[in-house]
């Protein structure tokens, strides 16, 4: 990416389990991305200094829903999330398996709940090298 797809999110549209979409150093200005059982997404230099996904405080950054233990997001800063009802201004991880590595969670905001860089129902996803600073939750 971008070479296949002109946003992360429609590289991950059409993906499939077993995939990996990886992305190339810049900042990406996107939301509501729906993560899919199995998929790998990833920065291509493994740096989140380099590889940014904001969402520009429009809404949240990464949905997963149900997401196998072979799914993985690694090597992004993930900016500027936002949500007004609902746990996790960047990230909803529900009934998850998932691994998030090496990853800065920065400035995202909730409101109406207290979790506002990633929350978690359910599942065990396990969160490896990652950074979590300056994210507020408004109740």
């Amino acid at each position: 990416m971008p070479d296949d797809a002109p946003t992360i999110a429609a590289a991950s549209d059409s993906a499939f389990a077993g995939d990996t979409v990886i992305v190339r150093p810049g900042t990406y200005n996107e939301s509501y991305l729906v993560m899919k059982s199995g998929v790998v997404l990833k920065s291509e230099s493994g740096d989140p200094d380099d590889t940014i996904i904001d969402a520009q405080g429009t809404e949240r950054i990464f949905n997963c829903n149900g997401l196998a233990a072979d799914t993985e997001i690694r090597g992004f800063t993930i900016r500027n999330g936002f949500t007004y009802s609902g746990p996790g201004g960047a990230m909803s991880c529900v009934e998850s398996d998932l691994t998030v590595a090496d990853c800065f969670f920065l400035q995202n905001t909730t409101y109406m709940d207290d979790a506002s860089g990633a929350a978690v129902c359910g599942g065990q996803p396990s969160f490896i090298g990652c950074y979590f600073a300056f994210n507020t939750a408004e109740v």
